[in-house]
């Protein structure tokens, strides 16, 4: 019988066998103290003070105190595994890392534009130097220089002009005129066009009036409109020469007009429509060279007042917002150059690593896991029955049957779940304690029988829950030494202790003793 009895014994699991021992010894302690006060009739117990504790007894598995999945936040090649399984690593180690040279080029050409865009801006706050302004006021005199040149060059076309005109009339087409210089020139020579004639015969005659004004207005040569009257005069001159050109070209070898003298006309008067020609070209060329020399002048000396006036305000706001959109392009390449490595969120150990060095990953897919090295916890399930006696805060007394009763740990309520778990159609909820001290034994997985005080009263009046009894939904004991003595007292009844003892609020007082009936 007693063999087939420590079979059944060592068949119990530890925590079985902890409350059966716990049992007997409380039978024990109950025998000893109160086996009664020697009348053998009955036992009895005298009210003290002492301390009654409410505790919740529940097994628990350890766990980390922390567990992360991680994956990349971009799709990608792997390039490179950092760690492997049971690695340890701190927080902010890289794991893996995605192939992302092209982000890297990107970034140091965005570095190098917030560089220049600060370089500008530092430029700009700093205000001209002595060496630039001397640069600029360079710039204007080589202007300066090229108007005086362009303005001269100018004059010389303009006197230029009269010369090659007054040469085509004089010189070339006076050749056809009988007095060409009086007031009545006559042609020398007739085709039988009368009114090419008159237009000849009229028009030498009035650009003989024009040659001397212009002759006597060459001093003018600054002035806008005396501009105008040599281009003016250069047209009148190129249509009489046309004119004289026709002439010329018709006529035909007399007795009196040879072959030889024609052509020699018709040269002369090529000639002379070619330079004229030229005059007009050359007085358009020098106009705009001018014109564009004097506005590189203003251009000049624009830039120059620029810079002596130094940089607005405007204009350094300009350069702080191209600095901050320089900055702002650099953090976002970042930002994707971020997402290309896995890196740890917390100090732990390496669970798992799937990230293959050459394999294509998608965004968000779970590669590496991490679990805390040294912070765990206990995960554990309170019936409904109990539930209500714990809260957080509370401290529990951990025992992991790896280690056994001697080696105790001490553990606190972190969290309660406010929704319950069925568990073998019983409702429970699921409850998280916390270690009080790191410790190098604990490890994730081990098996913990939990005991949490959920409440303590002490130095209360406090007796054995059996000697007290129900009636009509009122609580009562015996007060009396003996049997024949016993009377009846009603008694409030405040803590229910774990220990079999009950917390007396009223009813008694200290030193009553009791009689078990």
């Amino acid at each position: 019988m007693i063999a087939r009895f420590t079979q059944f014994f060592k068949k119990l699991s530890r925590k079985t066998k902890w409350i059966i021992g716990g049992a007997v010894l409380l039978v024990l302690v109950s025998f000893f103290v109160f086996r009664g006060n020697g009348n053998g009739d009955a036992e009895t117990f005298v009210v003290t003070k002492r301390d009654v504790v409410q505790k919740v007894n529940v097994s628990g598995q350890v766990k980390p105190a922390s567990t992360v999945d991680l994956g990349f936040e971009t799709g990608g090649r792997v390039a490179v595994s950092y760690v492997k399984v049971g690695d340890k690593v701190a927080v902010g180690a890289r794991l893996a890392a995605l192939s992302a040279g092209d982000l890297a080029a990107q970034l140091r050409e965005a570095e190098a534009t917030v560089k220049s865009a600060e370089a500008k801006l530092t430029e700009l706050k700093r205000g001209t130097r002595t060496e630039d302004i001397a640069l600029y006021e360079s710039k204007v005199a080589s202007a300066k220089a090229l108007v005086g040149n362009a303005r001269v060059n100018f004059q010389n076309v303009l006197a230029d002009a009269y010369t090659k005109a007054d040469d085509a009339v004089t010189a070339k087409a006076d050749q056809l005129f009988f007095n060409p210089r009086s007031s009545n020139p006559k042609l020398a020579y007739t085709n039988g066009d009368l009114q090419l004639q008159i237009n000849l015969e009229s028009g030498r005659y009035t650009i003989g009036i024009i040659l001397a004004d212009w002759r006597a207005r060459t001093s003018d040569a600054s002035d806008t409109s005396f501009v105008q009257f040599v281009k003016d005069n250069l047209d009148l001159t190129k249509k009489m020469l046309d004119n004289i050109a026709l002439l010329a070209n018709s006529l035909s070898p007399t007795s009196s007009l040879s072959q030889t003298i024609i052509d020699g006309y018709k040269t002369d008067i090529t000639t002379a429509r070619s330079n004229i020609n030229t005059a007009i070209s050359n007085l358009s060329a020098a106009e705009e060279k001018l014109r564009s020399a004097e506005t590189a002048l203003v251009v000049s000396e624009r830039e120059l007042s620029i810079k002596k006036a130094g940089s607005t305000a405007e204009e350094i706001l300009t350069g702080e917002a191209e600095v901050e959109r320089a900055k702002a392009a650099a953090d976002n390449i970042r930002a994707q150059l971020g997402k290309t490595v896995i890196t740890a969120p917390i100090a732990g150990i390496v669970s798992r690593q799937d990230a293959d060095a050459g394999e294509f990953v998608a965004a968000g897919t779970s590669l590496i896991s991490l679990i805390s090295a040294s912070d765990f916890e206990i995960e554990a399930s309170i019936p409904e029955a109990d539930i209500a006696k714990v809260s957080l805060g509370q401290t529990a007394r951990v025992v992991l049957d790896a280690y056994g009763s001697e080696s105790p740990f001490e553990a606190r309520v972190v969290r309660i779940d406010p929704a319950e778990t069925i568990i073998d159609s019983v409702s429970t909820y699921k409850i998280e304690l916390q270690f009080a001290q790191k410790d190098d034994r604990i490890r994730s997985g081990m098996t913990a029988s939990i005991e949490i005080e959920s409440k303590r009263n002490a130095g209360v009046l406090a007796i054995p829950q059996r000697f007290i009894k129900s009636r009509d939904g009122k609580r009562f004991v015996f007060v009396g030494a003996k049997q024949k003595d016993a009377r009846e007292a009603e008694v409030s009844i405040g803590l229910r202790g774990s220990d079999g003892f009950s917390e007396v609020v009223g009813g008694l007082t200290e030193g009553d003793t009791l009689i078990l009936q």
